[in-house]
């Protein structure tokens, strides 16, 4: 079966609606890997998607891949730079600008070797965006369904020193035996760990780091890669609430 008749007319795996897929999707962009690293060995989740979702999700890659991963840490980060970004930001003028990328790199150390960076503002609600697509597109690989309706992904920074923390807060719904993910595609470019509750199988954690882990800088201070947690929804935590607190009527 080829792959347009075997993804078309599924589930989309990014918003849960029935049938509509029309193509499949890389779950991890191929523009995030090096043309040598997208071999038979590289295994790109894919997942079935629709239309609508599909390209908005290739437009937030194309950002990402531009602007984000000038920081890379991958040991083939200048290549990956050479080779992907450079011709991106010569083909986009208006982001280079904005991106103020021909201003002095400064130099800094990276898997031993000194290296020109540049440190970039970045659209921090586009990347939770994509991750949360990531999120959803990983939910639906590794556990076989699309993330239910009333579950939604939650994406942050989290400093290292707090990351034990974080985890201990939800421990009591992973516990040791819940089965673990882990996986590291293209020699860093894409490394990501999941687990799932054994008691609520919407109720997932992830952790995602690109590239060798690049340096970020938000609101919480420094951190190298992604928390996510898929939890429910606004909604679905007030009608849980209210369905709690309704009195009990006698038939």
């Amino acid at each position: 079966m080829g792959a347009s008749k075997q993804y078309k007319g599924k589930d989309c795996a990014y918003c849960g609606k029935l049938g509509c897929s029309s193509t499949n999707d890389h779950v991890i962009a191929r523009s995030f890997f090096l043309d040598t690293e997208r071999g038979v060995g590289l295994q790109i989740p894919k997942v079935a998607a629709c239309q609508r979702c599909n390209n908005e999700k290739s437009e937030l890659e194309g950002y990402i891949g531009s602007t984000l991963l000038i920081g890379s840490k991958h040991p083939e980060a200048n290549r990956y730079r050479s080779e992907k970004i450079r011709p991106r930001l010569d083909r986009n003028q208006k982001l280079r600008k904005e991106l103020n990328i021909d201003s002095p790199p400064v130099w800094t150390e990276i898997n031993g070797l000194l290296q020109p960076m540049h440190a970039v503002t970045v659209d921090v609600d586009k990347i939770n965006r994509l991750l949360q697509f990531i999120v959803r597109g990983l939910y639906r690989h590794h556990y076989h369904k699309p993330l239910p309706h009333d579950m939604t992904p939650d994406v942050s920074m989290i400093r290292p020193e707090a990351e034990a923390s974080m985890w201990a807060s939800v421990s009591h719904f992973f516990p040791p035996e819940a089965p673990r993910i882990n996986c590291d595609l293209g020699r860093g470019s894409f490394v990501y760990s999941g687990v799932q509750s054994p008691v609520n199988e919407g109720f997932t954690a992830w952790t995602i780091g690109l590239h060798g882990q690049i340096p970020l800088h938000g609101q919480d201070g420094s951190a190298d890669h992604w928390w996510c947690m898929t939890r429910p929804t606004p909604e679905a935590v007030a009608a849980a609430r209210s369905h709690a607190g309704r009195p009990y009527e006698e038939k």
